[in-house]
This record gives structure tokens, sequence and C-alpha cells, in this order.
């Protein structure tokens, strides 16, 4: 009789400035988490999907973020690997392959993208590192364009 055994890994979460995440073995079917949060060190088995959610304190924006499953590093683009939650918090599947490390990195936002600006004066625009740059010296890339009271992610090509 052949007895198959599960291989125990280990999950790991490190944060780093103000915000917090959370990760879930399920979730409902509208997408937000079901039971309990697990704990860094839980204990998790091959082909498990792990349910990850961050979410930033007011005035704080998630600047980076990386896995590491089974030994293999990815950084992850906040703008495609993540879907953008009706709270605000950002959600990542990673199916298990062997210990998971995740480590999520969060920075305050500069002031100026905090605010809106009603003066009438042109748009102003900021790097996803809340950095602001001037227009004429836009590349291509993901941009915050604040123009009044009105904030939109732009790509420019």
């Amino acid at each position: 009789m052949l007895k198959s055994r599960l291989i125990n890994y280990t999950l790991t979460v490190t944060e780093s400035g103000r915000g917090h995440s959370a990760v879930y073995q399920a979730v409902e079917v509208s997408g937000m988490p079901a039971g309990e949060p697990m704990a860094g060190g839980a204990v998790i088995h091959y082909g498990d999907v792990l349910h990850l959610f961050a979410a930033s304190d007011k005035g704080y924006a998630l600047i980076s973020a990386s896995v590491s499953n089974n030994g293999v590093a990815t950084e992850l683009s906040l703008d495609e690997d993540f879907t953008l939650c009706a709270d605000g918090s950002l959600y990542r599947a990673i199916t298990v392959e062997g210990d998971v490390m995740i480590d999520l990195r969060f920075s305050t936002v500069s002031s100026g993208a905090d605010s809106p600006r009603n003066d009438g004066s042109k748009p102003r625009y900021y790097n996803l590192h809340g950095i602001e740059i001037p227009a004429d010296r836009l590349s291509p890339g993901v941009y915050i364009m604040i123009d009044g009271a009105v904030k939109k992610k732009i790509l420019i090509r």
C-alpha cells in the first residue's frame, strides 16, 4: 500500500512602512476573505492557494511587493499583478510550490499627490513612488495625474 504524504512548507510575510497585509486560505464568491487570516510561520502545502490582501495606511502607498515561492523570487508589478478591491486594498492569489516568503514595502505618498488643487493651474504628474515629475520630462510609464480635484492613473507610451 502506497501512502501519500504532505510536505509541510512555511509562510513568511514581512512588511515595512505603514501598511498591513493578511493572507487567507479561502475567499468568498464576492472576493472577500473567508475565515481567519493565517499567522506568520503557518504551515502550507504544495498546491494550496494563498490569498494575499495588502492595504496602506492613509498617506502611504504600497511601493513594492515580492514573493519567493520555492526559492524563486519574483518582483510583482503593482499595476499588473494585483487586483484593486472595492475597499482600496490590493489582492493577489499565490499557488504554493514550496516555502513562500512575501515582502511588502509601504512608503509615504507625496503631500502634493494627496491634496487636490483648485487654483486652475496645469496638471501635475507623480510617479508611483509619489515623486512629482515635470510634464516635459515624462517618459514611457505609469503616472498619477492630478488636475484640480481630478486624480487619474495614466499610461505614457
